[in-house]
């Protein structure tokens, strides 16, 4: 999502309608989302329920075995057992959100 929002901050709607899609997107292709919260994203109530509704869509998604749900170090772990299935080492993402 990167690069194609405006650099002000977005509605809780326009937050939930994008993770969806890039979730939506991650599954159709098995492919990869890491999703992060940030805590001073969410001190607001349509804040946090932005964040449940997203967190909801991913435990319903586990749930029905379309994903697999898991920590970052978990990944980690799972990455390096498997090195073969990344392909060429994972490089930085040095980009900028503006």
């Amino acid at each position: 999502m990167k690069g194609t929002l405006p650099e002000e901050p977005q509605t809780p709607d326009t937050l939930v309608r994008n993770f969806l899609e890039e979730i939506d997107k991650a599954v159709r292709s098995g492919g990869f989302v890491s999703v992060l919260f940030h805590p001073f994203l969410t001190n607001k109530p349509e804040r946090m329920q932005a964040m449940e509704t997203i967190v909801l869509r991913l435990a319903q998604l586990r749930g029905e075995g379309q994903i697999w749900l898991a920590r970052c170090g978990d990944i980690a772990e799972w990455l390096h057992a498997h090195p073969d299935t990344v392909g060429d080492d994972p490089k930085w993402d040095a980009s900028s959100w503006r």
